[in-house]
């Protein structure tokens, strides 16, 4: 008797059980035809591991990949709309941290399954997108996508780090806004980018019950303080970014003492990332993590592969134009990003530094992909920003960042 088709794995069946982050786990008899997406990183996720045709309904954030803003809105995670999502009739939504449990809790009322995931990492979000291929059914399929992108995300973290070793770890701050001025905290995933990319995260920290806080509102005396060698800022978007006006900025900033006197803006180590790169935990976490390197480490060696060029292909990096030179990995060509975006409240631009070099200069954007319309992207961060950041926000220029967490 033959028995080698006993030792081979063999195919996992229906039904199939998922644990869910929030609640009970759900258990799916068949691939769900029918998706409901609350947040945008869940739509970015399905995108692309090609489900992007199981999803029937998406948030009012979600605009990437472009062709989900044909979809069908449901509203967002604070204020679904229930109607729209009964009328869809999904086999499933799905949703991610900072959903209220009264969201939940409605939705499984009307006999939803509802399943609730929360990405933190990089590595959390293939361990995602992993889960999503065995939904749909398409596990060999998404695992070989998945292996690329982690083959790519070890090779310029083992860069980084080889870098470090010779250079140094340089004290770095993630800036999220600068009116109120909101901070990176060491309980932020960011934190833990901006170490693995080859820095040092400076400024931190804890609750009353002893937790690492997230995002930190505080002051410029606290930045001062921290004396960072690095700030990298998370950029906004605009319809028409004048290139003119980072100039202006960066002059402004210099102008004011308690800025112009830190390692970073005198060395003009200053650098802005597309938030959408940096700030949603999906797959184009990839490409802001590689931004995020070479803010922090210019050094460090990024060889292309055919895999990794796959990689930011599938991101859309736009053509070049003739701002800011910046090595991206296209077969050794320069790549050059595609102009200034305004800072989070204090207009169109960035402070920056000359090329990557750390000399001071005109200022520069070190992680743009492009500019979109006017709505900011930073919508899509709601999930990972104090209460305090959404209300400011909405009071200006409607850029609705909505964090909860």
């Amino acid at each position: 008797m033959d028995r080698t088709a006993e030792t081979l794995p063999q195919p996992e069946t229906w039904p199939r059980t998922f644990p869910s982050a929030k609640g009970p786990d759900i258990v799916l008899q068949r691939p769900p035809l029918s998706i409901v997406t609350l947040q945008p990183n869940i739509a970015e996720m399905l995108a692309r591991i090609g489900a992007a045709s199981h999803i029937s309904g998406v948030d009012r954030y979600t605009d990437y990949p472009p062709n989900m803003t044909r979809k069908p809105q449901i509203g967002d995670i604070l204020n679904p709309d229930y109607e729209q999502i009964l009328s869809i009739n999904p086999d499933l939504i799905i949703t991610s941290r900072g959903t209220p449990a009264e969201v939940f809790d409605k939705l499984r009322g009307f006999g939803f399954q509802v399943l609730g995931v929360d990405p933190h990492s990089l590595n959390d979000v293939f361990s995602c997108m992993k889960t999503f291929g065995r939904m749909i059914g398409t596990e060999d399929h998404v695992d070989e996508i998945v292996g690329k992108m982690q083959q790519r995300a070890t090779e310029i973290a083992d860069s980084a780090r080889a870098a470090a070793k010779k250079a140094g770890r340089p004290r770095t701050v993630f800036v999220l806004s600068m009116d109120p001025l909101f901070v990176a905290g060491e309980g932020s995933f960011i934190a833990s980018l901006i170490a693995d990319a080859g820095g040092l995260h400076v400024i931190s920290a804890t609750t009353p019950t002893g937790e690492q806080m997230p995002w930190l509102q505080v002051s410029r005396e606290t930045i001062v303080a921290a004396a960072p060698e690095v700030l990298v800022f998370a950029s906004r978007h605009a319809s028409q970014p004048d290139p003119e006006s980072a100039e202006r900025l960066l002059a402004r900033l210099r102008d004011d003492p308690a800025w112009a006197g830190l390692p970073a803006v005198a060395d003009g180590r200053v650098y802005t990332i597309d938030d959408d790169l940096i700030t949603i935990p999906g797959p184009r976490l990839l490409l802001g993590f590689d931004r995020l390197i070479r803010c922090l480490q210019p050094a460090a060696d990024m060889e292309d592969t055919p895999e990794s060029e796959a990689v930011y292909r599938q991101a859309k990096v736009p053509p070049p134009s003739r701002l800011c030179p910046l090595p991206l990995p296209y077969g050794g060509a320069e790549y050059v990003v595609s102009g200034p975006q305004p800072l989070p409240f204090l207009g169109a631009g960035f402070l920056g530094p000359q090329g990557m070099g750390g000399s001071a200069g005109p200022a520069r954007s070190a992680g743009q992909v492009g500019t979109r319309r006017g709505r900011a992207a930073s919508s899509r961060v709601r999930s990972f920003q104090p209460e305090s950041v959404r209300a400011n926000a909405q009071r200006n220029h409607n850029r609705n960042l909505h964090p909860t967490q």
